[in-house]
Order: C-alpha cells, then sequence, then structure tokens
C-alpha cells in the first residue's frame, strides 16, 4: 500500500495523496494537498509538476499514468473507467544522476515489505547500468 508507506516513512517517501473519487472537486483538493506535501517536502525541488497516478496497491508496474497537463480531467477520466481500483497520485521525479550509494550514482528505491499491516523488511533497489 504506497500510501501506507508514505504516512510510515514521509521523510523517505515521494510525496503521496490517496483519491477516492472522481469528482472533479474532490480531484482538485486532493491535487492541493499534494502540492503542499511537495512544498514542505526536504527537497522539493525533486519534484516536476507532472502527475503520476497508480495503483494505491501496486500491481506489478501495471496501471501506471504520467500526466503533464489537465491533470483534473485526465485523472477524472481514468477513474472512471477504473471505477473499482484505488488510486494514489504522486509527483514524477527529476532525477539527473540518482541516489548515491557504495560511490555510485543509480535510480533508487526503497522496497517496503509489509505483512499483518508491520514492515517485515526492507530494502534498496537500485537499477545500475
Amino acid at each position: 500500500d504506497k500510501l501506507s508507506t508514505f504516512k510510515s516513512l514521509p521523510s523517505f517517501s515521494i510525496p503521496t495523496v490517496g483519491i477516492a473519487s472522481s469528482n472533479h472537486i474532490t480531484i482538485t483538493s486532493r491535487l492541493k494537498l499534494l502540492q503542499s506535501q511537495i512544498s514542505s517536502h526536504l527537497h522539493p525541488a525533486d519534484f516536476s509538476h507532472t502527475i503520476i497516478v497508480k495503483d494505491r496497491h501496486g500491481a506489478g508496474g501495471n496501471h501506471i499514468y504520467k500526466y503533464s497537463k489537465d491533470h483534473v480531467k485526465s485523472i477524472s477520466e481514468l477513474m472512471t473507467i477504473n471505477p473499482k481500483m484505488s488510486f494514489i497520485i504522486q509527483p514524477f521525479i527529476h532525477f539527473d544522476k540518482g541516489f548515491k550509494y557504495q560511490d555510485s550514482y543509480a535510480s533508487t528505491d526503497i522496497r517496503l515489505i509489509y505483512f499483518n499491516g508491520k514492515i517485515v523488511t526492507a530494502y534498496l533497489r537500485m537499477v545500475m547500468t
């Protein structure tokens, strides 16, 4: 659950907002909340104006959508054609060199494995070239 991950580790996570309604007013308010999270983040310049919308619970890389404009309309349409899916919104990250780990730069994220609502393990996932 990507939203639970953000709530558990906000200082280490990408700003994340759950979105439960395709209503334009609700989407607009959720985008404002996301902007507030971005503004108060330790590194707000890391995030672009492009929005990522994806399955809250993960889907093996499926159901990930990138919108650079018309966020409200695009998100509403996506939610309308997928009424049973639970979505989150996040900003798209600017990556130049990536994360430095053991003197190497790579695109990196932290993966958490939950079981019965508790983190049972965590690991770094790095793309090495």
